[in-house]
């Protein structure tokens, strides 16, 4: 018996429905000869089926039908679980020659992140990236690259791959699909900056919310996601079908970084950097709108010239109240250029306390 009669899958014999229309023919006693008589096709035709060298067809089906009294869709049904397996087993051959693909890409992240689904054989976890990515072929998944997003103007980091900012682009795709959102305009983004700099103070759960409403009367998308390895960065800002999307993650849990990184994407996004090439000072800039856009530099002058030599809690304290922006981001921005240790003022850095997350549904972290 041939592959074409019978195959195993799953420890499971699956046979050609030819061979069991043998066994019925055998059981009434129906000679192949006067089969193919009053089928009306050839007796070389019913071998073949019978020996499972062709299929059953429609036609076939309902001459079957017709002709011994049985329905089509048995025929036809058994038919089809037989070349599905077949395909199975072929496309378990062709992605077992292809799974070190599969060491490219944040697979246990994207299985904790329910992005895909945990599944035994390495074949099948290649198989459910495929499916993520929405390719049917394997070859197609070197398509997914930074070059998709639009967003050339920022070299990879130290650590970073394409094939996992792409999981993570990807994922922005898939929740941007599911966003109604207007045609972006410019001047709308500029109002809502501001609205959200005034609101940087309000609990961490209702902000998250508030940015992505405001941002979306600009028409800008605004996901925010668990960190995927090596795709470290903070934030990210692409275009999905002409909208502007603004993707910050959860890279460490710091209130300033988010802050620092949600201004810095929304530079790009202003600027229109996403076709540029890469370029530092594209960087530079958005940094400098970022820490500014928090405290402007000439207010920021004033504080360090005044408290340079003796910073203190209460002055923390009391400069995040004059600005309305959180204690952590005063503390990192000292940090950051170096007026205080890394491991000083921690207890005034707080952090986001959430757990629960996809982009679209925030969740407190339960500190019972």
């Amino acid at each position: 018996m041939n592959e074409n009669q019978k195959v195993v899958y799953n420890g499971i014999s699956y046979f050609h429905p030819g061979l069991l229309l043998k066994e019925f023919l055998d059981s009434r006693r129906i000679e192949q000869k006067d089969f193919a008589q009053r089928m009306g096709f050839s007796e070389k035709h019913i071998s073949y089926i019978l020996t499972g060298k062709a299929d059953i067809t429609s036609a076939f089906a309902e001459k079957i039908a017709i002709t011994l009294g049985e329905t089509a869709s048995t025929w036809l049904n058994l038919q089809t679980k037989f070349d599905i397996i077949k395909q199975e087993i072929e496309l378990k051959q062709e992605l077992s020659r292809h799974i070190d693909i599969l060491k490219n890409f944040p697979i246990d992240d994207m299985i904790k992140n329910k992005l895909i689904k945990p599944v035994q054989e390495k074949w099948q976890q290649l198989r459910e990236l495929m499916s993520f990515f929405g390719v049917g072929e394997i070859s197609k998944l070197n398509l997914f690259s930074i070059d998709n997003y639009s967003i050339r103007y920022r070299k990879l980091n130290s650590g970073e791959t394409k094939e996992a900012k792409a999981v993570l682009f990807r994922w922005g795709e898939k929740i941007a699909s599911n966003r109604l959102v207007p045609p972006y305009k410019k001047d709308y983004l500029e109002k809502a900056v501001e609205n959200i700099r005034n609101n940087m103070c309000i609990p961490f759960i209702e902000v998250l919310k508030y940015i992505k409403d405001e941002l979306e009367k600009a028409g800008v998308i605004f996901i925010f996601t668990p960190k995927i390895s090596n795709a470290s960065a903070s934030g990210y800002s692409y275009k999905y079908k002409g909208n502007p999307v603004i993707l910050i993650t959860y890279r460490n849990k710091q209130l300033d970084t988010f802050w620092f990184s949600l201004f810095h994407e929304i530079y790009h996004v202003l600027n229109e950097d996403f076709d540029k090439e890469e370029n530092i000072e594209i960087e530079t800039n958005a940094n400098k709108y970022a820490k500014n856009k928090i405290i402007p530099l000439k207010e920021w002058t004033l504080f360090w010239i005044k408290n340079s030599k003796n910073i203190t809690k209460e002055k923390i304290s009391t400069l995040a109240s004059l600005f309305m922006v959180p204690k952590a981001s005063i503390v990192g921005r000292l940090q950051n250029e170096k007026f205080i240790k890394q491991y000083e003022f921690l207890d005034l850095k707080e952090k986001m306390n959430i757990t629960v997350f996809d982009g679209m549904i925030f969740e407190e972290e339960n500190t019972l």
